[in-house]
């Protein structure tokens, strides 16, 4: 900082009234780009709406930053890499409407592919939304307006996904997160003994205690 000619001041420390920074961490619930999670969650919530066949088109509300269009960015929408696909979000609300989740096989080519998936995301465009530019970064919102074939249009919106400190997930969910995530690295047990250190390691008086229970067994 000194070398920039500029001043390094630390802010206020948590505690008592005021809350630690860590309370105020963006967990990701789905294993996408944080931004796409509330996309994700509303392709969700529709698939309980609507049948695949009867969708025409939908536009995806969202703010500025996340608009994207298809004009600059064609290779979102015929993903061809795991790379493009984690960061598409016609993809991933395709891939979560079709298949009813996100998993490490949403990512591998059999899924972004798959024919069914594609045409579904030729029919998804974005677009701004004003009020929920004006309210990010410290609300999120995404609308969905669904036009059917029959001519009904369908809306569905949502505010701050599942994980956000507006939406905050439990203890419970981030232990199910973490034990689905390493469920094929490292036995249940060894798994549980990790996470159980992990939740008090202000505790541990050598954080190389952790190593081993991270290593991943042999398949």
């Amino acid at each position: 900082m000194k070398q920039l000619n500029n001043k390094f001041e630390l802010g206020a420390f948590g505690g008592g009234k005021l809350p630690f920074k860590v309370e105020g961490t963006f967990f990701k619930h789905f294993p996408v780009v944080y931004q796409l999670g509330l996309p994700v969650s509303l392709a969700l919530e529709l698939r309980k709406k609507v049948k695949i066949e009867d969708i025409d088109s939908i536009c995806v509300f969202l703010q500025k930053k996340q608009v994207v269009l298809r004009s600059e960015h064609p290779e979102q929408w015929d993903p061809k890499t795991r790379e493009s696909a984690d960061h598409s979000g016609p993809y991933v609300i395709g891939a979560a409407f079709v298949d009813g989740g996100i998993t490490e096989k949403t990512f591998t080519p059999e899924r972004y592919r798959d024919p069914t998936i594609l045409k579904l995301i030729e029919k998804i465009r974005f677009a701004e939304d004003p009020q929920y530019t004006a309210e990010y970064p410290r609300t999120f919102n995404c609308r969905f307006e669904v036009g059917l074939k029959s001519g009904e249009t369908i809306t569905v919106h949502q505010k701050n996904p599942k994980g956000h400190p507006g939406n905050p997930m439990s203890d419970q969910e981030i232990e199910a997160k973490f034990l689905k995530q390493v469920d094929e690295a490292i036995d249940k047990k060894q798994a549980r003994v990790l996470l159980d250190q992990l939740w008090e390691l202000e505790k541990l008086d050598d954080v190389g205690k952790l190593f081993p229970l991270m290593r991943v067994r042999d398949h």
